[in-house]
Order: structure tokens, then sequence, then C-alpha cells
């Protein structure tokens, strides 16, 4: 079952998704746009943002919920091993 997951994760996966070399391209796209601001999110453009050059995007409606923001700060720190006030 793994190697039927390996294969099929290595023909389909390149297909549907980007490499961490492109993934990693919202964070300098975000830094270098002079019209960026505070809260904005950058990701993929296109179809269920999986594989596309960044571009400014709404984020869904989860990312607002205050809670959600709270428990992955929270986790962020403790796997981090950081504390870091907000």
């Amino acid at each position: 079952m793994r190697l039927f997951i390996a294969v099929v994760g290595g023909v389909v996966g390149p297909l549907i998704t980007q490499s961490a070399r492109s993934g990693a391209l919202s964070v300098p796209r975000a830094a270098a746009d002079p019209g960026a601001q505070g809260g904005e999110y950058y990701g993929p453009r296109g179809h269920s943002q999986f594989a596309a050059a960044p571009r400014r995007e709404e984020s869904n409606e989860r990312s607002h919920d205050p809670e959600r923001q709270r428990r992955l700060w929270a986790v962020s720190e403790q796997l981090a091993g950081v504390v870091s006030p907000v």
C-alpha cells in the first residue's frame, strides 16, 4: 500500500501541488508589495490555491474566528518553544 501511495503521489502530486520553493514565494511577494497591508493573505492563486504564483487572496471564514486564532498562536508558541506577547 505504501508503494502504491508513493507512486500515485509521485505522479499526481506534481500535477496539483507546487514545490516547497514555489510555495515559499508568498512571503517575499507580500514583503515586497508596496501596497501590502497588515492582516492580508498572500498565497497561490487559482482553483483551491494549490499551485500558482502568489497574489493577494481572501482568507476563509475560519481564519477570522478569534478562538481559532488564539489556539493557533498557542500551539505555534508551544511547537516553537517560545512565548511572544500579542
